[in-house]
């Protein structure tokens, strides 16, 4: 990567943090996708794994979209269905939804930090992406809820691909 970086300094620096953390936080997001969804935010994953079960059994359509909420057994929501029906259809072929739900965030996680490191490289440079694009794939943040049942990955990458 000569050239990229303002010196060797910042060159061995990102490498070293990029070697230490890029398969740690790549083993964590992947390790133990079947688990049940009792990461953060558990009422919110199990309205979302609700959702979509009842798509995939073909018990509810995105134009026919009710979930648990507020105590309700049934209430319309105001959110598009696209990442609930993204995971029916990966249910469909034989996976759990567990496993499923998780795939298809950290699918938008990954192709969100490519928009982010295009979006960076756009304004800043080459460099600031390449650590802009580091700190997103490190932070705990990211590692903890890019492997939940939430449309959050999906909404961030599909907002970020349009700019």
């Amino acid at each position: 990567m000569p050239g990229i970086f303002s010196d060797r300094m910042a060159r061995y620096l990102w490498l070293v943090t990029a070697i230490i953390f890029i398969p740690l936080t790549t083993w964590i997001r992947f390790s133990n996708l079947s688990a049940p969804v009792l990461d953060p935010n558990p009422i919110r994953q199990s309205q979302t794994a609700l959702a979509t079960y009842h798509l995939s059994k073909g018990t509810a359509t995105v134009w026919d979209y009710r979930s648990p909420y507020d105590g309700k057994l049934w209430q319309f929501v105001m959110e598009f269905p696209s990442y609930q029906w993204m995971v029916a259809q990966v249910m469909k072929v034989g996976v759990g939804l567990e496993k499923s739900a998780r795939l298809v965030t950290l699918f938008f996680f990954f192709l969100g930090s490519a928009f982010l490191f295009g979006l960076c490289r756009s304004f800043f440079g080459r460099e600031a992406a390449l650590w802009s694009w580091l700190f997103y794939v490190m932070t705990p943040y990211t590692v903890i809820f890019s492997r939940t049942c939430l449309i959050d990955f999906t909404a961030l990458a599909m907002t970020l691909g349009l700019l």
